[in-house]
């Protein structure tokens, strides 16, 4: 048995989120000398069952194993109807629990990857699926990627564009914040924020749109929010009050230049 390649198989699945719960069955499968194998790993995350099939080849001339990819399933999900799956190369450096979250919510969120081509060129690009479209001949969904060249024309700086929302963002009011957020966008979740629209707050999600290259707001249902619509429907409330002589005093827009939002006091619980 290859040594080396063993614990460089350990460390891999290590850094995708799988732990050390495979690693008596990974030397096992290997010392077998089956050509190719596979190793499942089932979890729960939250109400949601899930679960992998990591696949391994044998390279016997080489004494060498390859970890070529893993399917993603969610099994059981009040969410969902039925069973959602996808499989994931695992060459593109994509966590158990992002690929997790990319099945679930589909074209809502999105990993961004610093990977190399076949001449060892790194490159940026963000990947996301398309749980909603047709499946190909092995089983998965269609796969949307936008290399950084996709942005040269249009500059898509995931930063610059946090520190820029069209309206005011709780846990976006500091540098500190703002990094976290987008370090969790880029790992394919959808970090809870309060909003202030309308002159109120709303619960919701950041959703980032690599295709578009924007950050969508979502409300508590994860639907994507509207602000032309909200806007218009203010503008049609002011306009029936000023008609209907209703003396109403109204929170005022709250001026982004001038200095942060004053967010009421809200009790302390656990982060998202």
């Amino acid at each position: 048995m290859n040594v080396e390649n063993v614990e460089a198989l350990k460390e891999s699945l290590k850094k995708k989120g799988f732990g050390e719960s495979l690693n008596q069955a990974l030397e096992e499968n290997i010392s077998a000398g089956e050509p190719d194998f596979t190793l499942e790993h089932i979890v729960e995350v939250k109400s949601d069952e899930v679960g992998y099939r990591l696949h391994f080849r044998n390279d016997e001339g080489r004494d060498k194993t390859y970890f070529n990819s893993f399917d993603t399933a969610i099994l059981k999900s009040p969410d969902l109807r039925g069973i959602r799956e996808h499989n994931f190369a695992a060459d593109k450096m994509i966590t158990a629990m992002e690929a997790y979250r990319m099945v679930k919510y589909g074209e809502l969120v999105a990993v961004n990857k610093d990977l190399y081509n076949k001449e060892g060129q790194k490159y940026n690009v963000w990947l996301s699926i398309d749980v909603n479209g047709p499946k190909d001949e092995y089983n998965n969904y269609p796969v949307n990627s936008y290399h950084e060249n996709y942005y040269k024309k249009h500059p898509f700086i995931l930063a610059d564009v946090l520190s820029n929302m069209p309206v005011p963002v709780k846990e976006l009011e500091t540098p500190g914040q703002r990094a976290d957020i987008e370090k969790a966008l880029k790992k394919a979740n959808l970090p809870a924020v309060t909003m202030f629209i309308g002159g109120k707050e709303v619960n919701g999600f950041l959703s980032v749109d690599p295709k578009l290259g924007r950050i969508n707001l979502l409300d508590s249902k994860m639907q994507i929010i509207d602000l032309q619509e909200q806007q218009r429907a203010q503008v049609v409330t002011k306009n029936t009050e000023q008609v209907q002589g209703e003396d109403v005093k109204k929170k005022t827009w709250p001026d982004r230049k001038q200095g942060k939002v004053n967010w009421p006091a809200r009790p302390k619980g656990m982060k998202p």
